[in-house]
């Protein structure tokens, strides 16, 4: 019946999918979900293999225009993959956690676990993976950081593409590639390129969170902060400010759903940051190794305590470091490495 009818006054029905994609074009603002978004649960048009393949919204050229600029962001941090040369202090310890399980698990200096380096575990357990996988050898330890350097980059493209369309995300993702900082960062053997890794996925799901109000990619975003918090503890946290301003803000639901969503994905971020802590703090001193970088074999002195404190008491007053020294503490425990 209404096809005649639009015939006899000489009106074309509107087809269905134009129709959606005007409306769509009218409703969506800088806060609603993209049309260029290609999250899970829209349809690509190809099967998900065909990584090759721009997702439906983007233009053809957009997925291989952007694997290009992945291909040569690892082709710059790998460059000088083969003398990456090892972070001394530091890949003793790799070593280390590459060998003994007990090691590793509890980010000792030495095999046999009777002292910690003064970080946590988890920002030198990737690099004694790969270290385990393929021998101890300067390109191993740097394998890591080449491939969190890869995907930042990736990272860095989709959240630029949300807001802006796909041309301004792939001059975000070439920028950051190119920048030399980011080759340095992601091409030695110094576990540096974690922390930068975890915050861009972190701002990514975020992105998405505070857009649709999602919970889901609010507690990602807390999960990566907090591995974040693993791979370079408090400065994984200087962000959290930001994030919790901005989503009780912008966040397209009511405020007492804001500060609720936001209450179970901070307790998702301190589960992740404070996991490595909680089993050091309960697990007798008697059975684990010795806390490095803390006065009281201490992991929270170590993470909070005297990482903060450090260049304000250490550097500024040579006789601290000094008497220091000549504690009782272990010498490896007044390494000034940050």
């Amino acid at each position: 019946m209404g096809p005649c009818v639009c015939r006899s006054v000489g009106v074309e029905p509107v087809p269905e999918r134009l129709e959606a994609r005007l409306s769509t074009t009218v409703v969506d603002s800088p806060l609603s979900p993209s049309v260029y978004d290609d999250g899970a649960g829209a349809a690509t048009g190809h099967p998900r293999w065909q990584v090759w393949r721009s997702p439906q919204g983007q233009p053809p050229w957009a997925r291989p225009a952007l694997l290009g600029i992945a291909v040569v962001a690892a082709l710059l941090f790998a460059w000088n993959i083969a003398d990456a040369g090892l972070a001394p202090f530091y890949s003793v310890a790799v070593k280390s956690m590459s060998v003994s399980w007990k090691a590793f698990f509890y980010g000792a200096l030495d095999p046999k676990a009777t002292i910690t380096i003064d970080k946590l575990a988890g920002s030198f357990a990737p690099q004694a993976l790969s270290a385990r996988i393929f021998g101890y050898h300067p390109w191993s330890l740097a394998l890591p950081q080449i491939i969190e350097g890869v995907i930042a980059t990736l990272a860095m493209y989709r959240v630029v593409r949300r807001w802006a369309g796909p041309v301004p995300g792939l001059l975000a993702a070439g920028i950051f590639a190119l920048t030399p900082i980011a080759a340095s960062m992601f091409g030695h053997s110094m576990e540096d390129g974690l922390l930068t890794m975890c915050l861009v996925l972190a701002a990514d799901a975020y992105q998405r969170a505070v857009m649709e109000a999602r919970l889901r990619s609010l507690l990602w975003s807390g999960f990566w902060v907090g591995v974040g918090f693993q791979a370079k503890m408090l400065q994984a946290w200087m962000v959290l400010p930001a994030l919790a301003i901005g989503y009780l803000v912008a966040a397209p639901v009511p405020v007492r759903r804001r500060l609720g969503q936001l209450g179970v994905a901070t307790v998702v971020m301190l589960a992740v940051s404070l996991s490595w802590i909680a089993l050091y703090t309960f697990t007798p001193a008697q059975d684990r190794p010795y806390v490095d970088g803390s006065t009281n074999n201490s992991a929270i002195s170590m993470a909070f305590a005297l990482r903060s404190a450090r260049g304000k008491i250490w550097f500024t007053n040579p006789r601290r470091l000094a008497s220091s020294a000549s504690s009782q503490r272990p010498v490896s425990s007044i390494s000034m490495a940050t």
